[in-house]
């Protein structure tokens, strides 16, 4: 019923109107459907939730996923097994071992191999690189595809300061709590 052009509209024109559904069986699917287009759109806030926005413009964005259905909303459409929905081992093996970025171009959605590349650099400061379809990429092959933001990603991969990482916490920044200290001094506190 609902894959009908003609009868979208007529539902599109006045859904709350009664006589618009030819059976009681067609109001309940609809009020199905408009309850689990409300729990998507619940779960997909709470995923924009839980992710630090490292950059962003009108053609790119950085996030970095702090839940593992925040992984699985910007790692959408990819091969990834840190945002494969049935299993969130990978995504807490990830990030409990380093860090995981999600590098993506928005001009390029729907292109199945390069609209987005995720970005692990473990605790030790070694960063992979993967494309959509789960190929490890080299990371000057990551700093060529998003050429524009290399520089971005370069202070990433690279880490900033000690300054900036503290002055970034401080400021509540959830990305900088995870970030590791480089001056010996501050072994004790991480």
């Amino acid at each position: 019923y609902f894959d009908s052009p003609s009868k979208q509209d007529r539902l599109k024109r006045s859904p709350k109107d009664i006589y618009s559904y030819p059976t009681l069986w067609t109001v309940q699917l609809m009020n199905n459907s408009i309850n689990e287009r409300k729990r998507l759109q619940q779960e997909e806030e709470q995923a924009k939730k839980d992710v630090e926005k490292i950059y962003e413009d009108n053609r790119f964005l950085i996030v970095q996923p702090f839940s593992h259905k925040a992984s699985c909303f910007y790692g959408a459409n990819s091969k990834w097994c840190t945002a494969s929905k049935g299993n969130d081992y990978n995504f807490r093996r990830y990030t409990r071992d380093g860090r995981l970025y999600y590098i993506i171009d928005k001009e390029a959605a729907g292109n199945r191999s390069m609209e987005k590349m995720a970005l692990h650099i473990t605790n030790d400061g070694n960063a992979t690189a993967w494309d959509q379809q789960d190929n490890n990429r080299g990371i000057d092959f990551m700093y060529e595809r998003f050429a524009p933001i290399a520089n971005i990603l370069k202070k990433l991969v690279n880490g900033d300061d000690d300054y900036e990482k503290l002055k970034k916490a401080k400021e509540g920044n959830r990305a900088a709590l995870k970030d590791r200290l480089s001056a010996e001094y501050f072994d004790s506190m991480d």
